[in-house]
């Protein structure tokens, strides 16, 4: 099954330029949050990973939910969550960056793939992130009344 995914949306949070030990084998987690554009996001990103889960079960093994310790880090309250240990390529603009803190606010866009863990729970990868323009920069999604 193809699993690529784009996602657009605001930085929340996010360490790409400093990334965060995982405490064994100097292996650095890069991790970026992102508030996605459009709410129908959380439901495309819910029925990939329920079908990616479907698709790779075996009568024999123990489904990730039935333990909790191994959730699936995708979607977080109203952020979605991109993880990898692997260093993602920022594009454009985003490259003269000097720290995380002048990426958060900014609108991306986020090219990845859901994928399983070996203990079986999905997470969402990322490879590149570039910035993305809005349709209208007038738009303000709380207007006054």
């Amino acid at each position: 099954m193809n699993t690529l995914v784009r996602v657009r949306g605001w930085v929340n949070d996010c360490n790409l330029l400093n990334p965060t030990g995982l405490g064994f084998d100097d292996v650095s987690k890069f991790s970026l949050a992102l508030h996605p554009e459009f709410p129908s996001t959380y439901q495309e990103l819910d029925d990939l990973a329920l079908s990616i889960r479907h698709e790779n079960e075996s009568p024999y093994e123990v489904h990730p939910s039935a333990d909790p310790g191994y959730k699936d880090r995708i979607i977080e309250g109203c952020l979605v969550i991109f993880e990898t240990i692997h260093e993602p390529k920022l594009i454009g603009e985003l490259q003269s960056r000097q720290s995380d803190d002048e990426l958060v606010g900014k609108f991306v866009q986020v090219t990845g793939h859901i994928q399983r863990h070996k203990l079986g729970n999905l997470f969402l990868s990322m490879h590149f992130v570039e910035p993305a323009f809005l349709q209208s920069d007038d738009f303000d999604p709380a207007p006054q009344v």
